[in-house]
């Protein structure tokens, strides 16, 4: 995304969702793939906005089908089939734009919340 603003995208019946919906206030840091904390890379405090439709979504959900490709569909599959029989669970429903502001040396730890 552009001028320093970051994008994905959630469920609306995840915890994720609920916690930025009660406060959009957010710590963002460098991390791998599995989440794992960059030792030493900076902390960046951010502002979450949350969109359903509109432009801000359909660019997080081009950027994210682009990026991951198949992928997509096969863990729009297994979300699907975690959910057998406990109710409908959206996939990808909620698209999360955060504004980023100043970064802070970091310690290397994940900051708790989002």
């Amino acid at each position: 995304m552009e001028g320093g603003q970051v994008g994905f995208w959630t469920s609306s019946a995840s915890g994720k969702y609920k916690r930025l919906r009660n406060s959009p206030k957010v710590t963002v840091q460098p991390s791998d793939a599995r989440g794992r904390v960059k030792a030493g890379s900076p902390l960046s405090e951010g502002t979450a906005q949350m969109a359903t439709a509109g432009a801000e979504f359909d660019e997080i959900q081009s950027r994210v089908r682009a990026k991951y490709g198949v992928m997509v569909g096969i863990s729009k599959f297994f979300n699907k089939l975690g959910h057998l029989g406990k109710g409908s669970f959206p996939y990808g429903d909620v698209a999360v734009v955060i504004t980023l502001g100043g970064a802070q040396p970091g310690a290397g730890t994940a900051p708790g919340g989002a």
